[in-house]
Protein backbone atom coordinates (compact mmCIF):
# COMPACT_ATOMS: atom_id res chain seq x y z
CA UNK A 1 0.00 0.00 0.00
CA UNK A 2 2.51 2.36 0.88
CA UNK A 3 4.20 1.66 -2.10
CA UNK A 4 1.11 2.27 -3.89
CA UNK A 5 1.34 5.47 -3.10
CA UNK A 6 3.84 7.00 -5.45
CA UNK A 7 3.34 4.38 -8.22
CA UNK A 8 2.09 7.26 -10.42
CA UNK A 9 3.65 10.04 -9.34
CA UNK A 10 6.78 9.11 -12.18
CA UNK A 11 4.28 9.09 -14.56
CA UNK A 12 2.65 12.09 -12.95
CA UNK A 13 6.05 13.79 -12.93
CA UNK A 14 6.98 13.87 -16.27
CA UNK A 15 3.57 14.53 -17.87
CA UNK A 16 3.71 18.13 -15.80
CA UNK A 17 7.67 18.39 -16.60
CA UNK A 18 7.20 17.97 -20.65
CA UNK A 19 3.63 19.58 -20.83
CA UNK A 20 2.66 16.54 -23.05
CA UNK A 21 0.30 12.90 -22.96
CA UNK A 22 1.91 12.16 -26.00
CA UNK A 23 1.29 8.44 -26.89
CA UNK A 24 -0.85 8.34 -23.52
CA UNK A 25 -4.03 6.50 -24.16
CA UNK A 26 -7.49 8.25 -22.52
CA UNK A 27 -9.17 4.80 -22.65
CA UNK A 28 -6.97 2.94 -21.08
CA UNK A 29 -6.10 5.35 -18.24
CA UNK A 30 -9.85 6.28 -17.72
CA UNK A 31 -10.82 2.32 -18.06
CA UNK A 32 -8.16 0.89 -15.24
CA UNK A 33 -9.71 4.18 -13.09
CA UNK A 34 -13.52 2.68 -13.62
CA UNK A 35 -11.88 -0.73 -12.65
CA UNK A 36 -10.29 0.65 -9.61
CA UNK A 37 -13.80 2.16 -8.64
CA UNK A 38 -15.20 -1.46 -9.06
CA UNK A 39 -12.54 -3.19 -6.93
CA UNK A 40 -12.79 -0.74 -4.21
CA UNK A 41 -16.54 -1.13 -3.88
CA UNK A 42 -16.62 -5.17 -4.47
CA UNK A 43 -13.72 -5.52 -1.33
CA UNK A 44 -15.86 -2.95 0.52
CA UNK A 45 -18.78 -4.84 -0.16
CA UNK A 46 -17.21 -8.08 1.33
CA UNK A 47 -15.28 -6.44 4.17
CA UNK A 48 -11.67 -7.83 2.74
CA UNK A 49 -9.02 -6.58 4.81
CA UNK A 50 -7.39 -3.06 3.73
CA UNK A 51 -4.36 -4.94 3.08
CA UNK A 52 -5.46 -6.84 0.30
CA UNK A 53 -6.98 -4.12 -1.75
CA UNK A 54 -5.74 -0.61 -0.27
CA UNK A 55 -3.55 0.30 -3.28
CA UNK A 56 -6.37 0.30 -4.95
CA UNK A 57 -7.62 3.17 -3.46
CA UNK A 58 -4.46 5.32 -3.57
CA UNK A 59 -4.09 4.05 -7.59
CA UNK A 60 -7.88 5.60 -8.15
CA UNK A 61 -7.05 8.88 -6.72
CA UNK A 62 -3.65 8.89 -8.77
CA UNK A 63 -5.31 8.10 -11.91
CA UNK A 64 -7.79 10.77 -11.44
CA UNK A 65 -5.25 12.85 -11.34
CA UNK A 66 -3.78 11.41 -14.52
CA UNK A 67 -7.28 11.39 -16.22
CA UNK A 68 -7.28 15.20 -15.57
CA UNK A 69 -3.55 15.93 -16.36
CA UNK A 70 -4.59 14.48 -20.20
CA UNK A 71 -7.64 15.94 -20.37
CA UNK A 72 -5.69 19.43 -19.45
CA UNK A 73 -2.84 18.61 -22.01
CA UNK A 74 -4.98 16.71 -25.00
CA UNK A 75 -6.75 19.57 -26.90
CA UNK A 76 -7.95 16.81 -29.35
CA UNK A 77 -9.97 15.20 -26.81
CA UNK A 78 -13.85 17.05 -26.97
CA UNK A 79 -15.37 18.88 -24.05
CA UNK A 80 -18.51 16.23 -24.76
CA UNK A 81 -15.96 13.35 -24.64
CA UNK A 82 -14.51 14.97 -21.45
CA UNK A 83 -18.00 15.51 -19.87
CA UNK A 84 -19.46 12.37 -20.57
CA UNK A 85 -16.29 10.51 -19.00
CA UNK A 86 -16.51 12.83 -15.71
CA UNK A 87 -20.34 11.66 -15.82
CA UNK A 88 -20.20 8.50 -16.31
CA UNK A 89 -17.57 7.55 -14.06
CA UNK A 90 -19.31 9.58 -10.74
CA UNK A 91 -22.48 8.23 -11.60
CA UNK A 92 -20.62 4.59 -11.92
CA UNK A 93 -18.87 5.10 -8.40
CA UNK A 94 -22.45 5.99 -6.80
CA UNK A 95 -24.69 2.83 -7.64
CA UNK A 96 -21.55 0.34 -6.72
CA UNK A 97 -21.03 2.08 -3.79
CA UNK A 98 -25.01 2.06 -3.00
CA UNK A 99 -26.96 -0.58 -1.54
CA UNK A 100 -28.51 -0.94 -4.78
CA UNK A 101 -26.03 -2.97 -6.06
CA UNK A 102 -26.37 -6.39 -5.27
CA UNK A 103 -23.75 -9.06 -4.42
CA UNK A 104 -24.58 -10.55 -7.39
CA UNK A 105 -24.60 -7.59 -9.20
CA UNK A 106 -20.91 -6.60 -7.38
CA UNK A 107 -19.69 -10.45 -8.49
CA UNK A 108 -20.09 -10.04 -11.75
CA UNK A 109 -18.89 -6.47 -12.02
CA UNK A 110 -15.94 -7.59 -10.48
CA UNK A 111 -15.39 -10.30 -12.82
CA UNK A 112 -15.66 -7.84 -15.30
CA UNK A 113 -12.57 -6.00 -14.05
CA UNK A 114 -10.27 -8.44 -15.18
CA UNK A 115 -11.99 -7.38 -18.92
CA UNK A 116 -11.86 -4.21 -18.20
CA UNK A 117 -8.35 -3.97 -17.12
CA UNK A 118 -7.27 -5.89 -19.91
CA UNK A 119 -9.15 -4.76 -22.60
CA UNK A 120 -9.82 -1.41 -22.71
CA UNK A 121 -7.00 -0.83 -19.75
CA UNK A 122 -4.11 -1.94 -21.16
CA UNK A 123 -4.77 -3.26 -24.39
CA UNK A 124 -5.22 0.13 -26.14
CA UNK A 125 -1.64 1.35 -24.74
CA UNK A 126 -0.05 -1.87 -25.65
CA UNK A 127 -1.58 -1.25 -29.57
CA UNK A 128 -0.49 2.01 -28.93
CA UNK A 129 2.93 2.24 -28.55
CA UNK A 130 3.52 -0.48 -31.28
CA UNK A 131 1.86 1.87 -33.53
CA UNK A 132 4.03 4.74 -32.58
CA UNK A 133 7.26 2.11 -31.96
CA UNK A 134 7.57 3.70 -28.87
CA UNK A 135 6.25 4.31 -25.89
CA UNK A 136 5.49 7.79 -25.87
CA UNK A 137 5.58 9.53 -22.40
CA UNK A 138 4.39 6.61 -20.71
CA UNK A 139 6.97 6.69 -17.60
CA UNK A 140 9.41 3.42 -16.55
CA UNK A 141 8.91 4.46 -12.73
CA UNK A 142 5.51 3.95 -12.83
CA UNK A 143 5.15 1.20 -14.71
CA UNK A 144 7.85 -0.33 -13.00
CA UNK A 145 6.02 -0.12 -9.75
CA UNK A 146 2.77 -1.18 -11.09
CA UNK A 147 4.42 -4.63 -12.03
CA UNK A 148 5.93 -4.77 -8.14
CA UNK A 149 2.56 -3.70 -7.00
CA UNK A 150 1.08 -6.63 -9.29
CA UNK A 151 3.40 -9.17 -8.18
CA UNK A 152 2.72 -8.24 -4.54
CA UNK A 153 -0.79 -8.31 -4.97
CA UNK A 154 -0.54 -11.96 -6.47
CA UNK A 155 1.31 -12.95 -3.29
CA UNK A 156 -0.99 -10.96 -0.90
CA UNK A 157 -4.37 -12.33 -2.61
CA UNK A 158 -2.76 -16.04 -2.25
CA UNK A 159 -2.25 -15.19 1.96
CA UNK A 160 -5.10 -13.43 2.47
CA UNK A 161 -8.54 -13.88 0.92
CA UNK A 162 -7.71 -16.41 -2.30
CA UNK A 163 -10.41 -15.07 -4.35
CA UNK A 164 -10.57 -16.55 -7.98
CA UNK A 165 -11.80 -13.12 -9.36
CA UNK A 166 -9.04 -11.01 -8.27
CA UNK A 167 -6.27 -13.98 -8.34
CA UNK A 168 -6.89 -13.80 -12.15
CA UNK A 169 -7.35 -9.47 -12.21
CA UNK A 170 -3.75 -9.71 -10.28
CA UNK A 171 -2.00 -12.17 -12.63
CA UNK A 172 -3.76 -10.74 -16.12
CA UNK A 173 -2.08 -7.01 -14.74
CA UNK A 174 1.12 -8.72 -13.55
CA UNK A 175 1.34 -9.87 -17.56
CA UNK A 176 0.33 -7.14 -19.28
CA UNK A 177 2.56 -4.12 -17.53
CA UNK A 178 5.40 -6.38 -17.96
CA UNK A 179 4.86 -6.06 -21.66
CA UNK A 180 4.60 -2.54 -21.07
CA UNK A 181 7.90 -2.02 -19.26
CA UNK A 182 9.23 -4.67 -21.55
CA UNK A 183 7.82 -1.62 -24.43
CA UNK A 184 9.42 1.29 -22.23
CA UNK A 185 12.69 -0.10 -21.91
CA UNK A 186 12.73 -0.93 -25.84
CA UNK A 187 11.78 3.37 -26.44
CA UNK A 188 14.83 3.90 -23.76
CA UNK A 189 17.57 1.34 -25.69
CA UNK A 190 16.12 2.81 -28.84
CA UNK A 191 16.84 6.68 -27.77
CA UNK A 192 20.57 5.04 -25.82
CA UNK A 193 21.22 4.16 -29.67
CA UNK A 194 19.86 7.71 -31.04
CA UNK A 195 21.46 9.74 -28.23
CA UNK A 196 24.09 7.93 -26.97
CA UNK A 197 22.65 8.24 -23.46
CA UNK A 198 20.12 6.25 -21.18
CA UNK A 199 16.75 8.71 -20.51
CA UNK A 200 14.89 6.57 -18.16
CA UNK A 201 12.07 8.46 -16.17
Amino acid sequence: IAGSCVRSVPQIMRITKVKSVAGISLLSFASELAAFLITIAYNVHFAYPLSSWGETLTNAVQHAILVGLIFFYNDEVPLIVKALIVLSLTSGAMFVLSPMCSDAMLRWLQSLVIIILAVLGRIPQVILNHRRGNSGELSFGSTLLSVIGNACRVYTTLALVKDPIIMATAVSQLILNSTLLYQIFDTVRQNKTATGKWLIL
